[in-house]
């Protein structure tokens, strides 16, 4: 039997219901009969790309046609009760729960969908769908390994190769990543032509102007339903720097931040230990885009050999090492090092025993261990308020950070190296964290977390809601 989707099936019996109203009030209706088929001819033209029509929408075309026809030999309610029932009962069911697509790409990244896909997988009200999509940088340098590792974990997750959006039918596309640098079949552009609802979770939490391309202005952000963003100074920023002033974002919250809430605890890799025994430990996360320009994040040019100068001076102490996974790749590509003097660099520091590099997939060891966070004021920073502890900004310039005002009250900022040597023997060493009381009142200030719920379980109910006000406001539209 085939199936019209939950969405499709929704906004048919409530276009009939509409029209049954309108019926009963004497309003004519030749008017919807024609935008009626309107609609069907645009379902129909703009699936040209790589994805053909699903049967279940086929079948919600046919059950547009033939309700305009019926409008347009005056119709009763009985005549479209009738209809309603055949189309909707009879020659095809609707699916009664909303099929959603997960679009996964690096392990890293899976957080960021991870608590919305786990509240739906167990939500009758959802049926959802995992599907591994491989992303391309010239950056990375690891093997992609990613789809065994989705695996190992449990998660019933397919190959892009074996899965077809056409036979699936979903309602909604969840992405995590506004990118094209993946199979063309999953750019938004071409999933767009058969799915009319798709939502956007940032794989990041972003933090800079100066990446604010990246945050709002690519094809993605223009288009999907519903873009995701973490606090309402985040969407003043889409409404200013994107292309729809903001109407398509919302405030929900990030779902990465529910795991500082929920107790949860990683496993700590074997060997950190054996250097750690005890001693306060530094987590270290460089940016990959040291290239010269509006778009560089990473002070690692500036900043690097202080850090291991201060580590190499405190024996005391443990620098977590854990570099943006494109940045060897960078320092590469970019002419600052050779391959081989990458590995030789590598490997001189990991030597020392206060030294732990870490290009795992999963941060949150990292965060759980480490005393203290350094980063360039990416998209770690923001998530890393929700450990409670200090963190430092090694940021070029601190205006382009957002509500940066705000920020440095309650975030250490580094304007020199000098500042990096303060806060590790200040902050860290000397456990004087005097910030923490305005940190905190940052991180209610940026961040919004929902009342007696989980961020995810907020996220999926607005989802759902807004699914269904949609479809039927749709529907009140043909009138």
């Amino acid at each position: 039997m085939i199936q019209m989707s939950y969405s499709d099936g929704l906004y048919f019996n409530s276009l009939c219901e509409q029209l049954c109203q309108s019926i009963k009030t004497g309003k004519e209706l030749h008017t919807a009969a024609d935008r009626i088929r309107n609609q069907a001819d645009r379902i129909r033209k703009k699936a040209d790309g790589y994805w053909s029509l699903p049967k279940g929408r086929l079948s919600f075309l046919q059950a547009l046609e033939a309700l305009a026809s019926v409008l347009e030999h005056h119709a009763t309610v009985s005549t479209i009760q009738m209809l309603k029932r055949e189309f909707t009962q009879v020659l095809f069911k609707v699916n009664p729960r909303c099929r959603v697509l997960f679009l996964a790409q690096e392990v890293s990244v899976w957080p960021s969908l991870q608590g919305v896909y786990e509240t739906m997988s167990a939500d009758p009200r959802f049926e959802t769908r995992l599907v591994y999509v491989p992303f391309i940088h010239p950056n990375q340098k690891k093997e992609d390994t990613n789809y065994s590792r989705y695996q190992k974990m449990g998660l019933p997750v397919q190959a892009h190769t074996d899965y077809s959006l056409t036979e699936d039918n979903p309602d909604i596309v969840f992405f995590a990543k506004p990118y094209d640098q993946i199979p063309k079949e999953f750019y938004i552009s071409e999933v767009e032509r058969i799915v009319e609802k798709t939502v956007y979770i940032p794989y990041g939490m972003e933090t800079t102007y100066n990446l604010v391309r990246y945050g709002f202005q690519d094809y993605l952000h223009y288009r999907v339903w519903r873009h995701v963003v973490y606090g309402e100074f985040v969407k003043s920023v889409g409404a200013r720097w994107g292309y729809r002033n903001g109407e398509n974002i919302v405030v929900w919250g990030h779902p990465r931040m529910d795991y500082y809430r929920s107790g949860c605890h990683s496993e700590i890799p074997s060997g950190w230990e054996d250097k750690i025994r005890g001693k306060r430990v530094i987590c270290w996360c460089p940016h990959h885009t040291i290239l010269p320009g509006p778009e560089r994040v990473s002070t690692w040019m500036e900043n690097h050999e202080t850090v291991f100068e201060q580590i190499r001076k405190h024996p005391d102490l443990v620098l977590l090492w854990r570099p943006h996974p494109m940045l060897f790749g960078a320092l590469v590509n970019n002419g600052y090092m050779r391959a081989d003097e990458v590995e030789t660099f590598i490997a001189e520091k990991t030597a020392e025993d206060n030294i732990i590099l870490d290009q795992s997939e999963d941060y949150h060891a990292a965060f759980e261990v480490s005393d203290a966070l350094i980063t360039d004021g990416t998209t770690f920073s923001m998530e890393y308020l929700g450990t409670g502890k200090p963190l430092m900004l090694t940021i070029s310039d601190i205006t382009q950070y957002y509500n940066h005002e705000e920020a440095e009250k309650g975030l250490y900022v580094a304007q020199n190296p000098a500042d990096i040597v303060a806060f590790i023997e200040n902050v860290v060493c000397g456990q004087k964290d005097y910030k923490k009381a305005a940190r905190q009142e940052y991180a209610r200030k940026m961040l919004f977390i929902p009342e007696n719920m989980y961020i995810a379980q907020y996220i999926t109910e607005c989802i759902f809601r807004d699914l269904q006000e949609d479809q039927i406001q749709m529907a009140r539209n043909m009138m």
